[in-house]
């Protein structure tokens, strides 16, 4: 058994927000590549849920979704019925986690996520 643990990089689907909003329980779909291997070889697709609003009312400063779906891995085999070559095949795995994304860690390293702030005055 072989354990990945590549980092990817997400885009978010929210084909229903014309009836439910971010915030809503409805999850969206996400599709991604890894970004540290060979980007091709191992694509994910499935769904994704906003977990962000229940964390941060417990005091976590992030924005978090928990994602699960299928990964599609590009593998060869050697096929001893094709004249002992190679073949390329796709196996499929599951495949689960977190993501955060980069701008909400950006902005708490760079002081723009913090709660209080300044509000300018005309005179």
């Amino acid at each position: 058994m072989t354990t990945h643990t590549d980092a990817y990089a997400f885009a978010d689907f929210y084909l229903l927000a014309k009836w439910w909003n971010k915030q809503s329980l409805a999850p969206h779909f996400n599709a991604g590549i890894p970004i540290t291997s060979q980007s091709l070889h191992r694509p994910y697709v499935g769904l994704s849920e906003d977990i962000s609003g229940w964390l941060q009312r417990h005091g976590f400063p992030l924005d978090v979704c928990v994602f699960g779906g299928v990964v599609f891995m590009k593998q060869q085999l050697y096929d001893p019925t094709a004249h002992n070559q190679l073949r390329t095949d796709w196996a499929r795995k599951g495949m689960y986690g977190v993501e955060v994304p980069i701008s909400s860690i950006a902005s708490k390293l760079s002081g723009k996520g913090s709660k209080s702030s300044t509000k300018g005055t005309s005179q």
